[in-house]
């Protein structure tokens, strides 16, 4: 028997129906359902689902389906222990980088998971810590990026980048991002950074509108620490993990940035490879309609 969660994205009202299909076919197979607190109202009237917080939800699932947009799992992907789930993501809208199935799909994908004939792709995450006065202040995992950002009206940052504990520049810019390979198709590709494979072993360093035109992004190995801090500053600035949390960052400061323990399991169904997404996210090797 297998635990399965399920998260969907407040609004997207064509899940209740597949929420059911979803329930009729884990009691068919003997499986448990569990809840998302958010979406606990789909379910209110179902005594044997389980609702959950989305940290234990993750944590006690063998399986995790979320309804949604890649932003909802990638928020759900980052609660991931070591020996994490396996992800799917159902999607209800445009094409996504993450969510791989649509939802007229979802039960016949359950029926080759459960016999194991599914592909897995394993994605890397990220470990960011901020350090101040000697001791850790706040830690995140983040599968997309971490950004350092100033206010709306904060003047141009200095911020300083070490690699390995090695010095290797001073960024004037408005920001930085620090991405996964996964995270190089988000914020990352509309800085200007390179779109990097997801299985390949490295993270990007990309300044936000570089007041130089020497400062280019970079990619490095993932086996790396990347170490971030301001020289002085006295305005407003934050650190934004993958778009959905942030902690302010202080002049004296360090955020340290390394590969992160676990893998994020995605659980792959679609015929479309990497660059065929790219073909229709990006609309390359199309033509404009006149």
């Amino acid at each position: 028997m297998a635990t399965i969660g399920v998260a969907i994205k407040p609004g997207v009202e064509a899940a209740k129906k597949i929420f059911q299909q979803l329930l009729k076919w884990a009691r068919t197979n003997n499986h448990k359902i569990c809840i998302e607190e958010q979406a606990s109202r789909i379910a209110s009237n179902e005594d044997s689902v389980s609702v959950l917080g989305v940290k234990e939800l993750v944590q006690q699932s063998d399986w995790v389906i979320s309804m949604g947009g890649d932003g909802t799992l990638i928020w759900l992907a980052r609660h991931a222990r070591d020996d994490g789930p396996l992800f799917l993501g159902v999607n209800f809208g445009r094409l996504g980088f993450l969510n791989e199935i649509q939802s007229t799909e979802l039960i016949s994908t359950l029926d080759k998971l459960e016999k194991g004939k599914i592909e897995i792709e394993e994605r890397s995450a990220l470990l960011v810590r901020v350090e101040g006065e000697g001791r850790r202040c706040f830690e995140s995992v983040v599968v997309n990026d971490v950004v350092v950002q100033k206010g709306a009206q904060g003047r141009l940052l200095e911020v300083d980048l070490a690699i390995d504990r090695e010095g290797v520049t001073r960024f004037h810019a408005d920001g930085l991002i620090v991405s996964t390979p996964t995270g190089s198709t988000a914020y990352s590709l509309s800085a200007g950074g390179s779109i990097v494979h997801p299985s390949l072993p490295v993270m990007l360093i990309t300044p936000i509108c570089a007041h130089s035109l020497s400062h280019r992004p970079l990619v490095i190995s993932l086996e790396s620490e990347v170490t971030v801090s301001l020289p002085s500053y006295d305005e407003e600035v934050f650190l934004r993990f993958d778009g959905q949390e942030s902690y302010p960052f202080e002049a004296g400061n360090l955020v340290r940035v390394s590969k992160a323990s676990q893998k994020i399991r995605f659980i792959k169904t679609s015929s479309l490879s990497f660059y065929r997404i790219l073909q229709s996210k990006l609309k390359w090797g199309l033509t404009n309609a006149s």
